[in-house]
């Protein structure tokens, strides 16, 4: 079990999407679970440290007590919706081609390598590892259509201590000789084991669950499809998949389901789409398909770094925020070349701003307390754990991050010292890197201290230091 932990100095999070809560004089405790405690706006120290105190007797061990400087604070931990752990050795090439030229080029003879575990075994540590290294506390990782090499990829996320979803990638139909699914009946077996496998790393889903994961509706058959819907609902479990990133993707939809009235309703038809659904892009969506993702509570991941290296469109995210859809971030690597989630609020930004721009109309352009909601609290809405992470309230699991713009961080921000914290947090946010994170807290366990990520620190580790430290600068 991990240490109680008791955090005192600057603490931002987001409460909705535009209440962004900056506390200057804060106290935050986390008990030895690894969930927040209690979280005290106004620090009053006597109070605090009978408290503090309180809950170490509880635990029955010393804790640490993290003193924050002038050039620190503490913020909720990035949640990645939509990321694709296999396609990692591709970042940053292939931005060449469109979308589907783009998948046979590139993508699809990568993914295939993974029917050996050991280039599973050797890829997956790197993605999240440099995840975690980069703020990512949650991620939903698509694998391939590997059983064997699924289960790697969540053995590691377990491993290095990531709250993960992961998904056996289901393909039957319009995919490469070399790189598709024997039948729908394989896939769902598959499917099937995959799930179990994963549960039984984990089967109090503390960190690491299973997500059933069609790529996208054209690469699949109808039957594969209404199973997995099917296979969704009786297990109680979210989907992710792709939808309306491209025109000529819709082409194929439009041949593919002629007996749709567009993509929303293929997934409708077959159980696909409903309050545990996660849908990439949703670039070019009509009125009556925003409407039909709203009766159903799904939620969608926006992914604008990916967006524009493809060419693909821009994501009109007021319009689905107004229509009272839930959207998060996603990094989407490879088709967006970074896998940090800061890069990735940058070009929600500005995607916004252009939005804005082409629309006529200033009130699509996404807020700074907006974009940091979408990063944190909006995806773990659009995941469903918003009752378990994405801000400091308590009885959540501590996932965050210690932002450090000291000169000692060697990064590219500067701040000085007439700042407030909002003017500090927004260079973090335009101008850092994964240099001003001092330390990354996942469930209360410390799993990245000074860049480098700390091995082993899965849900099975042991419980820590028996000396209580009390840490100034939180490093």
């Amino acid at each position: 079990m991990p240490r109680p932990i008791l955090i005192l100095g600057t603490i931002v999070h987001s409460l909705s999407l535009s209440n962004l809560e900056i506390l200057e004089n804060a106290a935050l405790a986390v008990d030895a679970t690894g969930r927040i405690a209690f979280l005290e706006r106004d620090l009053a120290e006597e109070k605090v440290m009978t408290r503090w105190e309180a809950l170490q007797s509880a635990a029955d061990t010393d804790g640490d007590v993290v003193r924050l400087t002038r050039d620190q604070l503490l913020f909720p931990g990035f949640i990645d919706t939509h990321i694709h752990a296999p396609q990692y050795p591709n970042a940053g090439i292939g931005l060449d081609l469109p979308l589907l030229d783009w998948l046979k080029k590139y993508t699809f003879p990568t993914e295939s390598k993974f029917s050996s575990p050991n280039f599973a075994r050797t890829i997956y540590p790197l993605i999240v590892r440099a995840t975690l290294r980069n703020g990512t506390t949650t991620a939903a990782y698509y694998a391939t259509i590997h059983r064997e090499a699924t289960r790697v990829l969540a053995e590691v996320c377990k491993e290095l201590g990531q709250r993960s979803f992961v998904g056996k990638v289901c393909m039957d139909a319009n995919s490469p000789d070399d790189y598709i699914e024997a039948s729908a009946e394989q896939s769902l077996a598959d499917t099937r084991a995959s799930i179990q496998d994963i549960r039984s790393l984990d089967p109090e889903s503390v960190l690491v669950r299973p997500i059933i994961t069609p790529r996208f509706a054209p690469s699949c058959t109808p039957s594969l499809l209404s199973s997995l819907g099917k296979l969704s609902l009786e297990e109680d479990l979210r989907v992710q998949t792709h939808m309306s990133e491209n025109t000529s993707e819709l082409d194929l939809v439009r041949e593919t389901f002629p007996e749709e009235a567009d993509y929303a309703s293929v997934y409708n038809a077959h159980a696909l789409l409903h309050d545990r659904t996660v849908l990439a892009h949703c670039i070019h969506l009509s009125h009556a398909e925003i409407e039909l993702i709203k009766a159903r509570g799904s939620g969608v991941a926006h992914c604008p770094t990916s967006n524009c290296a493809l060419g693909s469109g821009m994501c009109q995210v007021r319009r689905l925020l107004d229509a009272g859809i839930e959207v998060g971030l996603g990094t989407d690597v490879s088709g967006g070349y970074a896998v940090s989630i800061l890069s990735t609020i940058r070009d929600a930004t500005s995607v916004s701003r252009l939005a804005g721009y082409v629309n006529d109309d200033r009130g699509d352009q996404l807020s700074f307390p907006e974009v940091l909601y979408l990063a944190t609290l909006g995806g773990a809405n659009v995941l469903s754990i918003e009752a378990e992470t994405g801000n400091f309230i308590p009885g959540k699991w501590f996932d965050a991050l210690l932002v450090d713009l000291s000169p000692s961080s060697h990064s590219n921000v500067q701040v000085f010292e007439d700042e407030d914290t909002e003017t500090r947090l927004s260079k973090w946010v335009f101008c850092g890197d994964d240099r001003n994170l001092g330390r990354v807290w996942v469930g209360g366990r410390s799993v990245v201290k000074g860049g480098e990520v700390e091995v082993g620190v899965g849900i099975t580790a042991a419980g820590g230091e028996t000396k209580s430290k009390d840490v100034v600068n939180g490093i």
